[in-house]
């Protein structure tokens, strides 16, 4: 009946009992049973074997594989005599099919769920190694499995060989990574400071990036020793002020006595990131790319190396002040023409910085 009723397009509407003489007189009176073969359905059985992705070679041999399977024989047998009203009284051989039983027919010698042929044990494990013949993955074979065949605990089959296969596991995707962490956006510029030591032409180098403004200072060290490190900080901290934080790796010129020593008696509260994870101190790391980036361009160019920081310094970001607006509450005087009145002290709205900061931070973290 599901198959004559694919060529039509029904419209249900209700109709009172009452109103419906020439169907209820229709019922009451019925024809003798006739036989459901007809020019309709044999056009509707043609319709779906035609319509199989296999070849004519294969459908013979799911034709003659069909018939010598114990199982699908009974179920071939139940389909024509029709389904008992208890499921206990179904053969136990073909239980698992009884939950769909509307679904399934039978048709030149095939078994059918809807439109997926029924594949007989004997053809299950070829049909198995088919499925997954270019390697892909678990979705894609459960697609183009669920899409012309069937056999009870087909999906879990496919699972599990996709699972199992020595190739798909050696050539897996790595594990997702765990979600971004971020440090907490201070409120006031130089609040947090990130610290990390950088070699670039021979030479060593500090930097201290600000969390809150990405103004950097770097500083030429004459020996990467503690005292050296701790000397410079001295020097940046009496220009702009000591810092609450800073983040540092676990350098032997961070994580010695005496640098905290100097943190005790400087007051500030130094946080060292974890062992070998440079991502944890995000903010030095991408410093430092971009320092070396401007050194190598200013050396490629022949340019001062000085005036490419102070440029950048100056330079505002796309949604924010520039790093020298957001430390210093002014722009810094350039060779670039600027006026009186650009050069003026103006206090950026720390509210809109802290929302447009929070709101970058998150961006980085869904891309991530």
């Amino acid at each position: 009946m599901l198959l004559r009723l694919m060529k039509y397009n029904v419209t249900l509407k209700y109709k009172a009992g009452r109103e419906m003489f020439v169907p209820d007189t229709l019922s009451r009176a019925a024809l003798p049973r006739q036989s459901p073969a007809s020019d309709d359905w044999e056009a509707q059985v043609h319709l779906v074997v035609s319509s199989l992705p296999i070849s004519d070679e294969k459908m013979k041999v799911f034709q003659q594989v069909t018939a010598e399977d114990p199982t699908l024989q009974t179920l071939k047998k139940q389909i024509q005599v029709g389904w008992p009203d208890k499921k206990s009284d179904v053969p136990d051989c073909i239980r698992p099919y009884s939950g769909f039983q509307d679904e399934l027919s039978e048709a030149n010698g095939l078994l059918f769920k809807g439109e997926q042929i029924i594949v007989p044990r004997m053809l299950q494990k070829e049909m198995l190694q088919k499925l997954h013949q270019g390697h892909l993955g678990r979705d894609k074979c459960l697609a183009a499995a669920r899409d012309v065949l069937f056999w009870p605990g087909m999906s879990s089959q496919i699972i599990d060989t996709v699972a199992k296969c020595g190739i798909c596991n050696q050539h897996q995707h790595s594990q997702q990574k765990e979600p971004m962490i971020s440090h907490d956006i201070p409120t006031l510029p130089w609040e947090k400071i990130g610290a990390d030591l950088f070699h670039f032409g021979g030479k060593n180098y500090l930097l201290l990036v600000d969390y809150y403004s990405k103004y950097f200072e770097i500083n030429l060290l004459p020996a990467v020793k503690a005292a050296d490190v701790i000397l410079h900080m001295k020097s940046q901290f009496a220009r702009h002020g000591i810092p609450k934080d800073i983040v540092s790796d676990n350098g032997p010129q961070f994580s010695c006595e005496d640098f905290a020593a100097f943190a005790k008696s400087w007051g500030f509260k130094h946080t060292t990131t974890s062992p070998r994870y440079s991502q944890s101190n995000g903010m030095v790391e991408r410093a430092v790319q971009t320092i070396k980036s401007l050194l190598k361009k200013a050396q490629a160019s022949g340019q001062d190396p000085y005036m490419a920081l102070l440029q950048y310094r100056n330079t505002p970001f796309p949604d924010s002040p520039s790093p020298a607006q957001l430390l210093m509450n002014r722009r810094l005087r350039t060779i670039l023409p600027a006026t009186d009145t650009y050069l003026r002290p103006s206090v950026p709205d720390h509210e809109q910085v802290s929302d447009m900061l929070d709101k970058r931070q998150q961006g980085q973290q869904k891309q991530y």
